[in-house]
């Protein structure tokens, strides 16, 4: 009896995990278009103009302020770091009230460039209903080229449209960027400018609007010539705004902070004073990385902090393996074992920050110094693979009045927020 009772205990802890696992499919993700999913119908909507349906997961925030027939939805969550005390619903009645007539997109959006967060604004002025995100568009964004799906659809991942639809992965992005060899050896996740594994969709980039009626995406930001800054005064518009930043996800949130021995964590460390007795810091225990699970649990006791280690597993979990190829259209196995990690080890309730962000900051663009073309380019190192999709849409970044800039945040805030309870991949991530 007593070998009996504990054997159905522990299926039914089997079976109680199982649930939990299952309930993290598609957390904190959306699905926006002209009709309702069968596959999300049970999750909350919201209507704009009574003729766009935006679906999102229970877990993630959606709000919606209206006055007369202009409307203003939120996805997401927004943080004012000079204003820190203001909630979602405070921000979106400002944005709200900033509206003029006849309405002007790029001077409105100019009152968003302070604000940090992780989130998807779609306003509508009574006529045209246009949708963009947070400065890094860490709150992602994949939409339908209207000419093929018969309307424009959006969702955090094509996949979930994508299945509804029954649209099936363009081979030509499979043979000639996800099945090279470079790409397959690449562990993290990565796509040349807008593309991703489906023909019909694209990928909303940072500082572009997508107007939800026509399907039209343009690019907002930069207006015009960006000012130039000494490295002094950038360094000084950075130690004012972090801190300010992170005080503000703070009066919002419980944060946890990855930290490592690189750069970005620890400026963010350092930017974290006025709040580090209420953060709960980690280091991700990894093989081949000694300095961080050396070096950082030594310097945040300095600090009279706890460094907390989480054990990042060889393999993931099948289980979660399993759930995680699910929930991220093409995931990477490698981002999948942090995520892990997180759910295992990193307490639920908090909001997770990290600085990779920052990174961008720092990539280079180098061309041949003997060519001017883009074919040898060392801008097309930053997606190895074979060259015709990837020489394609760089042309194409280019002849759209890229002006040779990086993909640059209006603001750079060099932080982004997740949820430690979100399954998310890096550069895919729905938290």
């Amino acid at each position: 009896m007593l070998g009996a009772g504990s054997g159905l205990a522990t299926r039914i802890m089997a079976s109680d995990e199982r649930q939990a696992l299952e309930d993290l499919l598609y957390r904190r993700q959306f699905v926006l278009g002209p009709s309702c999913l069968p596959q999300v119908a049970a999750w909350p909507r919201l209507q704009i103009a009574g003729r766009i349906c935006v679906i999102a997961h229970p877990d993630l925030n959606a709000q919606q302020v209206t006055r007369q027939e202009i409307s203003l939805t939120l996805l997401g969550f927004l943080i004012d770091p000079y204003e820190p005390q203001s909630s979602n619903a405070a921000i979106l009645d400002r944005l709200l009230h900033a509206i003029e007539r006849p309405f002007n997109f790029g001077r409105w959006v100019s009152h968003t460039e302070s604000l940090g967060g992780r989130w998807i604004l779609i306003v509508h002025d009574g006529r045209t209903t246009t949708l963009f995100t947070d400065p890094m568009g860490l709150r992602q964004v994949f939409y339908t080229d209207r000419s093929l799906t018969g309307g424009v659809w959006c969702a955090t991942q094509p996949g979930l449209v994508a299945d509804a639809l029954g649209l099936g992965m363009d081979p030509v992005a499979i043979s000639q960027f996800l099945m090279s060899e470079p790409v397959r050896r690449w562990q993290e996740f990565l796509w040349p400018a807008d593309t991703c594994s489906y023909r019909e969709f694209r990928r909303l980039l940072p500082n572009r609007s997508l107007d939800l009626d026509t399907g039209e995406c343009t690019r907002f930001w930069p207006t015009g010539p960006l000012e130039h800054r000494s490295l002094q005064e950038g360094v000084e518009a950075t130690i004012e705004l972090l801190p300010k930043l992170l005080l503000a996800c703070s009066v919002r949130f419980k944060l946890a902070h990855a930290v490592s021995a690189g750069w970005d964590s620890r400026l963010l460390l350092a930017a974290s004073k006025e709040v580090c007795r209420d953060v709960w810091y980690y280091t991700y225990a990894r093989k081949g990385a000694d300095a961080d699970v050396t070096v950082i649990p030594r310097l945040l006791e300095r600090l009279g902090l706890t460094d907390h280690l989480l054990p990042l597993p060889d393999r993931g979990d099948k289980a979660f393996a399993d759930l995680f190829r699910r929930h991220v259209s093409l995931s990477r196995p490698f981002c999948g074992r942090f995520i892990q990690a997180l759910l295992d080890s990193c307490p639920q309730d908090r909001v997770c920050i990290a600085g990779n962000a920052a990174e961008i900051t720092r990539v280079r663009f180098r061309r041949h110094p003997a060519s001017k073309s883009l074919a040898r380019s060392g801008a097309t190192n930053s997606c190895p693979s074979r060259p015709g999709i990837n020489y394609r849409r760089f042309h194409s970044w280019i002849r759209r009045g890229s002006g040779g800039l990086p993909t640059l945040g209006r603001r750079t805030t060099l932080i982004r927020l997740t949820s430690s309870t979100g399954t998310t991949g890096r550069g895919t991530s729905p938290a």
